[in-house]
C-alpha cells in the first residue's frame, strides 16, 4: 500500500511540473543574409514587423552578409537552440557549404515557414532570335544537351 502511495505521489508531483512559457519569451532577431534594401531585406522586414505584432515580441531584422551567406549563417547557427535567432535561408546555404565557406550545411537548421519560391533562371537583354539560338549552339553539340525543368511559364528546355 505504501509503494502504491508513493507512485501516486510522484505522479502527481510529475504532472504538476511548473508550465512552461509561451513561445516567445523574448524578443526574436531575424539574419538577412544580403544587403538592407534588396528584396530579401524589403520581404523580412514586412514580415518581421507582421509577426511581431502577432507573436506579441519584437523581431528585429539584422543584415548580415558576407562570405555567400556564410557570415550569417555562421552566426544564427551559434546562437541558442530556442528559436529566437532565425535566418532568411535561401539556396546560398548549400552554396556556401559547397564553396568551402561553412562547415556544415543546411541540416544545420530546422525550417519553420516557406516563404517565397523563386525560380533559378538565367536572362539576358531583349536579343534577336538568331542571337539567342547561338547562345544554346554549343549545348547542341554535346552529347547531353542542357535543359531545364519547367518552374515557371517562360521556363523553357534547350535542346
Amino acid at each position: 500500500m505504501r509503494r502504491w502511495l508513493a507512485c501516486i505521489a510522484a505522479l502527481v508531483v510529475l504532472c504538476a511540473a511548473a508550465p512552461t512559457s509561451a513561445f516567445p519569451d523574448k524578443p526574436l532577431e531575424l539574419t538577412v543574409l544580403f544587403g538592407a534594401g534588396s528584396a530579401a531585406d524589403l520581404l523580412a522586414r514586412k514580415l518581421a514587423e507582421l509577426a511581431g505584432r502577432d507573436l506579441g515580441q519584437p523581431v528585429a531584422v539584422v543584415n548580415r552578409t558576407g562570405a555567400g551567406g556564410a557570415l550569417g549563417y555562421t552566426y544564427v547557427k551559434g546562437q541558442p537552440a530556442d528559436g529566437h535567432a532565425l535566418v532568411w535561408n535561401s539556396n546560398s546555404v548549400s552554396t556556401a557549404y559547397h564553396a568551402g565557406n561553412m562547415k556544415f550545411d543546411y541540416t544545420a537548421f530546422a525550417g519553420v515557414a516557406a516563404l517565397t519560391s523563386e525560380p533559378v533562371s538565367l536572362a539576358a537583354s531583349a536579343i534577336p532570335g538568331a542571337a539567342a539560338s547561338r547562345i544554346w549552339s554549343p549545348s547542341r553539340s554535346r552529347t547531353a544537351p542542357l535543359s531545364s525543368s519547367p518552374t515557371c511559364p517562360s521556363a523553357a528546355s534547350w535542346r
